[in-house]
């Protein structure tokens, strides 16, 4: 069946066969390429009117222009998406972080919770701090971070994919209008 020119397929070859091009984002002279020039103009790409892209498919899955009900919408051409996103804090959900205290005494070097409050001045490595109160009874504590966690890498979102090679057809039959 011959191909619509502009029609684009996925082909399982590394090529594109005659009177297709690779959907690869190159230029092409919109002379040459006449009548696939007068379909596709230059909304993947151009120069003026000397030179047309066609359609870069390359690590990419294409949609439907326009707007589906309740999604975003997207113009002919219009790139969009990514393959990682690094999340920022408004982005996460709303959570909190517990401090462990208990009634150990102070003088117990490692308390069984490995948690570690002391408001003293004594420098690091000198002699043991009293960190817990001998007391027992309930305290509020101030309201500083606890500490940073996470180490702000990218995170994939990429949805498992099988790379092919898309085609256009430059060669073929000029689709009418309705």
């Amino acid at each position: 069946m011959e191909p619509y020119v502009g029609e684009i397929r996925m082909f399982a070859g590394t090529f594109a066969p005659k009177g297709w091009l690779l959907c690869d984002g190159s230029y092409y002279d919109s002379h040459t390429y006449a009548t696939l020039y007068s379909l596709i103009m230059e909304i993947y790409g151009g120069d003026g009117g000397n030179k047309f892209a066609v359609p870069d498919l390359r690590g990419r899955a294409p949609i439907q222009w326009g707007q589906g009900i309740g999604l975003s919408g997207y113009s002919i051409g219009q790139h969009a998406g990514a393959e990682k996103v690094t999340l920022t804090v408004p982005q996460l959900p709303p959570h909190n972080h517990q401090v462990n205290v208990n009634a150990d005494l102070g003088s117990v070097f490692n308390p069984s919770n490995t948690s570690f409050l002391s408001a003293s001045n004594i420098a690091a490595d000198t002699k043991e701090v009293n960190t817990y109160s001998a007391a027992k009874g309930s305290a509020t504590l101030h309201t500083e971070t606890i500490s940073q966690t996470g180490g702000g890498q990218s995170v994939s979102i990429l949805s498992p994919v099988l790379a092919v090679t898309y085609i256009i057809a430059w060669e073929g039959i000029y689709p009418s209008r309705p």
